[in-house]
Formats: C-alpha cells, sequence, structure tokens
C-alpha cells in the first residue's frame, strides 16, 4: 500500500488533506436501522426491534466499541476505522460469499472498438492486444505515482485514490490464520514480483511477461519504473498463436485443467480448493495471484445485448457429445481482475467486488477505451495523444524478449475431484439463472423540471415493480461511493421505508394521478437525501457492521484495543458462550435480513460502456445493474428461477405511467426552453407528421388537422374521418407506447405560437366543405381541449420568435396552397368557392397570408353591369 511518504506525488498528491471516515452516532444508526427494517417486518418483529433497539444503544458493551471507534477516528485521522475492523486486507465488511447463487463478480461490456467501423475490423487477437497495452500503460502510470487522481464532476473536490492500489497484482484468498470464514486479499511483495499477466483460453493457462524489470539507478534516469515489452503487433501475434494452439485442444483433455472453476464456488468449498491448490501447486498458483491481470479468450461470438451479457459474466456452457463439458464457463479466474474478449472482438470486464472499488474499475475501463479512441485519432492525423504518464515508453525491439509460456498443473486426485464438483456445480448453476436486458427511455428534462434525479427514480419504480408482483417489500441496497474521505470506499443504503411502502400501496389503488405522483415525488426526495448523506459519511449500515464485525470476531476486537490502550479493552468473546448471544439486536432474526437483499441494484457507467450488471445476492433474488444515458436507460437484471421478464414488463409499465404522470403535470414553457437542437429535432418531426396527412387533391385533408364530417345535417351525427395508420399510438420497444406529439394536446403545426392562424384555416374548410349549414366541425373543434400554456404572455417575452414561426407557416401554407388557388380561379369553380353564404368569411385573417376565394370575378362582372348603364 501507498505509504504517506508517496504523497507528495501527482496521484496521492490530495490524499493527505482528506478527512477520516466519520464514526456516526450510535443513536442515528439506530435510527436508520429501524427504519430500514420496519417495512419489511411484522408488528410484532417490529416491535421487539424497538425493545432491543432501546437496549442496544445502552448497552455497556455496545457503548465501549463505539468509544474505540469515535477516539480512532479523533486521535488517528489517517486511519479508516472500517479497515482497522477489518485489518486493511480483510474487507469481510463489504460482504460475503453466501448460497448457491453465481460468482458474486460485477461485469461491465464496452462498446464496439473505434475501429469497428472501419474498412478493417479488429479481430479478437487485434482488440484484445490493444487493450492489454493501454492497460499497462495505465499500470506503469500508476507505480510511477504520475496517473493524474479523481475528482468530483461539479465541485473538483478530491477522492481518495488508495482503491487504485488494489486492481493489479492482487487476488482474493480464503483467511485461513483467522480460523473464520473472512475472505482476505493479498498483493504481491515486490514490484517485480508483478511484471506478467495470465492468458486463459479453453482451460489452458498461460504466463507472459509484459513489464521490464524495476531498476533504481535506470529509474532516475527515465523516470518511469517499467517500459512495455510488446507493441501491439507483438501481441497480436502472441495472442493469435495462443488461439490456434488451444483451439487444438480435445474437450476431454481441456476439462481436466479447468482449474478456475473452484474460484466459482461458494466459501466453504472455494476455501477447500485453495487449500488444495496451495499444497499441490504452491509456484503455479502464486504466479497466478501474482499476475497484474487475468486476461480471458473467449471462443463465443455473441451478437445481442442478452448474449453478450451471459458470455461476458460467466461464460457458456455446453455439454459435447460425450457428455463433457465444452462451454467456456469453467475458463474464468474470479479471484482476480478479468479482461474478457470474446472472438468476434466483444470486450468486457470483469471484476473481484469484495476487494475492489467500482469507481476505480470505471475509471480504469474509461480510459483504455478513450485510449483507443486517441489511437484511432492518431492514425487520422498523425499527433500523438495520451492520457498516461509521457514517461512511458516501449522496450526496444533489439532486445531479447519472453515467450509465453503454459502453466502445468499436478492434477492430484483430490485435486480432480474438486474440479469435477466445481464444474457440475457451476453448470447447475448457470443452468438456473437467466440474464435479461432491457433499454427505457426517460424524460429526463422533465424529471429535471420536478428536481428528480433518474437514478431516484429508477430506485423508486424498482420498489413498486417488486410491490406489484409480490404484495410486499423487501430489502433492497443501493452501494453509494464515499470516496471524499481518505481510504474510504462504499456505504451502502437500504432503499425501503416507511413512505416507500406507503407508496407502492397506493400505486395499485384507485388513487387519483396526482395524489400518486405527489407520493411519488416525496419519495425521490427522501431517496436523494439518503444518498447525498451516505456519501457524506452519515449512512448506518458499514457503522453497524462493524460493531458486529468486532462482536463477532476477536481479531477486531484486539486491533482496537492494541490501537486505544489507554481505553478500557472490549471483551473478545474468544468462546461461544452467553454473554455474547444476550447482545440485543445484533442476533435478532429480522437484522440478518440487512446482509441478504433480495434486491440488489446498482448504477455504473459512462458512454464507454455498453451493458453493465451484478449478479443476485441471495437465491431468490434479482441483481440489478443499469447504465444511465441522456433519455435512456439501459437495464441487465439477473435472477435465479424468477420471472426475470415479467419483472421488467412490470418496470417498463411503471416507468410508462410514470413519463405520462410527468408529461401531465409539466408546463408547455418548459418544453419550449429546451435546447435549440432539440427544438429544431422536434419542429422536423412534427412537421413530417403534420405534412404527411395533407393531400392537396382532397379538400378534407389539404390541412394538417384530423378533421370530423357531418353525414346528416339535421341529426347531427359525426363520423370520424379515416385516420392514416401513422395517426396511431406507435409502440417502441424502448419508448413503452409513447406519442411523439402528446404533449401538444393534439396540436401539432410546428408550434405554439400558431395556434391562432390554424383556427382560422380549420374555419375555410369548415365552410367550404358545409356552406349554408351549422357545421359540427365547429362544435367538435370547439370542444377541443385548449392548452394551458398563457400565449399571450409567452408572446410578450417571445414576439420576435412567434413571428418568425408565423412567417415560416405562412411561407409552407402558401406553398401547399397555391395548386388550390389556381383551381379556385378555373372556370366554374368561383361560384362553388365563393361561400355566399358569408361563412367563408368567418374571420379576419391574421398575418400576410389571404386566400383568394373568387370574390375578384364577381366584381368585374358589377362593373361591366355599370358601363353598361352608363
Amino acid at each position: 500500500m501507498a505509504t504517506i511518504t508517496d504523497f507528495n506525488n501527482t496521484t496521492f498528491q490530495h490524499e493527505a488533506q482528506l478527512p477520516a471516515l466519520p464514526v456516526p452516532p450510535l443513536a442515528n444508526t439506530v435510527q436508520q436501522l429501524l427504519a430500514a427494517l420496519k417495512p419489511i417486518s411484522s408488528p410484532e418483529e417490529y416491535e421487539q426491534l424497538l425493545f432491543e433497539a432501546n437496549d442496544f444503544v445502552n448497552n455497556d458493551v455496545i457503548k465501549l466499541i463505539q468509544l474505540h471507534l469515535e477516539t480512532l477516528y479523533k486521535n488517528y485521522p489517517d486511519k479508516n476505522y472500517l479497515n482497522v475492523v477489518n485489518n486493511d486486507m480483510t474487507p469481510a465488511i463489504y460482504g460475503e460469499i453466501k448460497s448457491d447463487i453465481l460468482p458474486r463478480n460485477p461485469y461491465l461490456i464496452l462498446e464496439d472498438d473505434p475501429y469497428a467501423k472501419t474498412i478493417h475490423p479488429p479481430n479478437q487477437a487485434e482488440r484484445t492486444a490493444n487493450l492489454v497495452n493501454s492497460t499497462l500503460k495505465l499500470i506503469v502510470t500508476l507505480r510511477n505515482f504520475t496517473f493524474k487522481p479523481d475528482v468530483t464532476p461539479k465541485n473538483k473536490a478530491p477522492l481518495t485514490m488508495q482503491c487504485f492500489y488494489h486492481l493489479f497484482g492482487c487476488t482474493r484468498i480464503p483467511d485461513f490464520e483467522g480460523g473464520t470464514s473472512d475472505i482476505s486479499m493479498k498483493k504481491y511483495k515486490h514490484i517485480n514480483d508483478s511484471r506478467h499477466i495470465i492468458i486463459l483460453a479453453n482451460n489452458q493457462y498461460y504466463s507472459l511477461e509484459v513489464l521490464t524489470e524495476f531498476d533504481e539507478d535506470l529509474y532516475r534516469e527515465t523516470k518511469t519504473k517499467h517500459q512495455i515489452l510488446f507493441h501491439d503487433h507483438e501481441l497480436v501475434d502472441i495472442f493469435q498463436h495462443i488461439i490456434d494452439e488451444t483451439d487444438k485442444v480435445p474437450a476431454e483433455d481441456s476439462i481436466k485443467n479447468c482449474i478456475g472453476s473452484i474460484t466459482t464456488q461458494p466459501l466453504k468449498n472455494w476455501k477447500k480448493g485453495r487449500g488444495e491448490l496451495n499444497k499441490s501447486n504452491p509456484e503455479q498458483l502464486k504466479l497466478i495471484d501474482d499476475a497484474l491481470f487475468v486476461v480471458v479468450l473467449d471462443s463465443n461470438s455473441p451478437e445481442t445485448d442478452q448474449e453478450k451479457t451471459s458470455v461476458i459474466s460467466h461464460g457458456s456452457s455446453v455439454l459435447s457429445e460425450s457428455n463433457i463439458q465444452s462451454g467456456t464457463c469453467t475458463s474464468r479466474w474470479y479471484d482476480k481482475l478479468q479482461l474478457i474478449v470474446t472472438r468476434n472482438s466483444v470486450a468486457g470486464i470483469v471484476w473481484e467486488s469484495l476487494t475492489m472499488d467500482s469507481t476505480a474499475i470505471l475509471r480504469f475501463i474509461s480510459d483504455i477505451y478513450t485510449d483507443s479512441v486517441l489511437k484511432l485519432a492518431k492514425n487520422i492525423n498523425g499527433s500523438e495523444y495520451t492520457l498516461f504518464d509521457e514517461a512511458v515508453t516501449f522496450a526496444d525491439s533489439t532486445i531479447l524478449k519472453p515467450k509465453p509460456e503454459l502453466i502445468q498443473f499436478n492434477l492430484t486426485d483430490r485435486l480432480q475431484f474438486l474440479i469435477h464438483l466445481s464444474e457440475t456445480s457451476l453448470a447447475d448453476l448457470i443452468n438456473q439463472h437467466e440474464y435479461k436486458t432491457h433499454t427505457v427511455k426517460l424524460e429526463s428534462r422533465l424529471a429535471a423540471e420536478f428536481g428528480l434525479s433518474v437514478d431516484s427514480i429508477m430506485q423508486i419504480c424498482f420498489q413498486i415493480t417488486n410491490y406489484s408482483l409480490y404484495g410486499r417489500m423487501v430489502n433492497t441496497l443501493e452501494p453509494i461511493m464515499t470516496r471524499k474521505f481518505r481510504d474510504a470506499r462504499t456505504e451502502l443504503i437500504t432503499v425501503q421505508n416507511d413512505s416507500v411502502a406507503n407508496l407502492c400501496k397506493l400505486y395499485i389503488t384507485s388513487a387519483n394521478s396526482a395524489e400518486k405522483f405527489a407520493a411519488f415525488k416525496e419519495c425521490c426526495t427522501m431517496h436523494q437525501k439518503q444518498y447525498h448523506d451516505a456519501m457524506l459519511g452519515k449512512g448506518f449500515e458499514r457503522h453497524f457492521m462493524s460493531i458486529a464485525q468486532v462482536v463477532h470476531k476477536p481479531e477486531a476486537a484486539r486491533r482496537l484495543n492494541k490501537i486505544n490502550y489507554e481505553l478500557p479493552p472490549i471483551p473478545t468473546f474468544d468462546d461461544e458462550g452467553e454473554e455474547r448471544i444476550k447482545l440485543p439486536l445484533l442476533f435478532n432474526t429480522c437484522v440478518d435480513k440487512l446482509s441478504n437483499p433480495e434486491l440488489l441494484i446498482s448504477n455504473c457507467g459512462n458512454p464507454a460502456l455498453r451493458l453493465f450488471g451484478i449478479p443476485p445476492a441471495i437465491d431468490q433474488g434479482f441483481g440489478i445493474g443499469y447504465i444511465i444515458h441522456n433519455d435512456k436507460v439501459i437495464i441487465t437484471v439477473c435472477s435465479k428461477h424468477r420471472q426475470t421478464e415479467r419483472f421488467l414488463g412490470t418496470f417498463h409499465k411503471v416507468i410508462h405511467d410514470l413519463k405520462i404522470s410527468l408529461k401531465r403535470h409539466a408546463s408547455f414553457i418548459m418544453h419550449l426552453s429546451e435546447s435549440e437542437n432539440r427544438k429544431i429535432e422536434f419542429q422536423k418531426l412534427r412537421i413530417e407528421n403534420e405534412l404527411s396527412h395533407v393531400s392537396l387533391t382532397d379538400p378534407s385533408l389539404k390541412h394538417p388537422i384530423s378533421l370530423t364530417v357531418t353525414n346528416n345535417s339535421e341529426s347531427g351525427a359525426v363520423t370520424p374521418m379515416e385516420r392514416h395508420p401513422s395517426d396511431e399510438t406507435t409502440t417502441s420497444t424502448e419508448d413503452g407506447g409513447d406519442s411523439d406529439f402528446e404533449l401538444l394536446g393534439g396540436y401539432g403545426y410546428f408550434d405554439y405560437g400558431n395556434l391562432d392562424l390554424r383556427s382560422e384555416d380549420v374555419s375555410r374548410t369548415q365552410s367550404y366543405l358545409n356552406s349554408g349549414s351549422q357545421s359540427a366541425i365547429s362544435s367538435a373543434l370547439s370542444s377541443r381541449p385548449h392548452s394551458q400554456t398563457n400565449l399571450s404572455k409567452y408572446a410578450l417575452t417571445h414576439g420576435y420568435d412567434i413571428k418568425h414561426k408565423q412567417n415560416l407557416t405562412d411561407r409552407i401554407r402558401d406553398k401547399l396552397m397555391s395548386p388550390s388557388e389556381e383551381s379556385m380561379h378555373a372556370p366554374g369553380n368561383g361560384g362553388t368557392t365563393d361561400a355566399g353564404n358569408g361563412s367563408a368569411a368567418a374571420a379576419p385573417r391574421k398575418g400576410n397570408v389571404t386566400f383568394d376565394n373568387g370574390d375578384d370575378t364577381l366584381e368585374k362582372k358589377k362593373k361591366k353591369k355599370k358601363k353598361k348603364k352608363l
């Protein structure tokens, strides 16, 4: 880990000034705990929780633990109390592997390579070489301490960079020394021990040295600790050779070497497998553990988003004709960071969530993708661009370079037995789980008008979805970044509370939309506050679980006692005695629900990423990951034996209802204040939609508005005119059936400044069609819902814009009406169009456009009669 002396460099320049993660007051933690448990507990259970909560805050042992944590915070600002409790390298507080679920490794899938649309799109070896070298540049930059530190987007507040220390050259291992079910983290002892990568294809393991050896004297001269050994084209040859060789390995031989399947197992079996590997293959296991990262060359070629999700997250499970596993699911190593590239060049990252921070992974994957874009830019204009340390260079091509070495394992009978059980168990899990992807459109601008964040909208809608399907509230956890504090990672917040529970119940009733929308806004506001409080270190989950950790793990209590030696020591509870069981709240079955979320929901991503997903935390749970783009959200849901597709369908309906409510309660002026590009885009759509309804040969379709024609003027029966297919509300897989013009209240003629003009045009058409009688069209149009926009007020502030739009409207109308004017002047048409009944002259025209109704012909006849009389 970086020491305090390293903080003078670029990467850790702000680290010493960052505050320590605060220890929340005990009463606040208990209060938030009760608020989270109330909706998911029965009245009797909650009454018992209240009773135990009061005893908890007044218990002498709990108060002593709290005193130790607070003293640690005050006296040691360079320490994070969570890491002290977990001995830095034992982040068991971040979760444990429980139950038979897929490996709890989140994943991100990159967008297509920047060269994918060129004449020569990259193949598997080429894209792998590109991403590997970009990753090596980032690693050397990190080791040179010249990696640019992260800051918050808005305020540019510095964030801790310690989490990057655990990305490369680290591995997850069982904690054998403590004799518990803890998970520890192992890192190389010296940087020269970690200069290689592991290449995994068809269960064949290769080790390839990719960085030069660190030399202190050379470092002073070159200002870089390593050089990169291979250029992209050299790596392409190496990877292609490995692909060709491993493709020749028969399934019968490949499956015997699927060591990585051990890393997919629950804690108990995984611990046994690692122990056997350490006994029979200590050098091979150390080589893998010390590697910078693992490169997986997957032989699948996924095309759809759902296929990409399955292949990147866990590979494929396929049985050969001889009933042998021939899929790629066993060619994984979940204890380390994995870079996975498929045969058709789909790339993704799978990381170990208990030891690695998701925001650090996001920065890493975004930087290496950006480096690919910069390489394309260099090929276009020849300029050199880089995100990384300019001192990072490639080694001289004349030196002797290493070759990939195949790792040979000592496959003992015990190890083969464990491998076989791991493979069959993994195949069962893959067949039991399913991934579904879905894209929804969100009116983010409308949401912003009401002060709602997209993340809050998503979280509350997922709560409504689950309640609509199953009629009960469940524990839901969402990770929140806390990197504003020194050496901090994440806090977990619970989404459910009493207000959310009331909203879910209200949603499925016949309550009016205004009441539902008000309750929805209130829940979103509460979630946003909870989100921001967690970022400021005011969450409760990490604090409460650290107290539980001290009670359950004697080693944690001893570490606190050693640091705070001036305080009374915390009892270690080495034996499972009555004293530990008597501690209130910690052993309540309802509290166990906190560490077993049925909904595990996380938001992670940026434009460089296509998909993000996470497996469920428990057997009957859902794992939900989503990426927020401008006006759409891409969701990935994973579950085991649940109605995943139905869950997404219900969620889509909830989102659709929300969008209708947003539009119903939004003001027209807000839409008019959108960006110019947005307005131009919508204006083009409106014009196209309106003109598609115009027919210059049919008088009833000369105007872009749906009309009704009276069949019988006496009866007053109104028959709707035939609608074009384009009038129907279209349903999109992304949009859920929203009409493009729903916000216009039926009006879609360019913009709102032309409403008066359009009504007059309609009047002329009415008189043309129904001369001599009161047309039912007028009543139909007059009953049309009017816009709530104050057009006169809007005209005062946007007068020039309205005049400009009116002129545009007039010019287009003139263009449309010119053929009909010619027909009106044709012989025999004057009397018909004249509408001597007077209805044609209904209202005076505004603007510069006038209709010629044939009156000039009558004037000429009158003048001729006068001349004859004279």
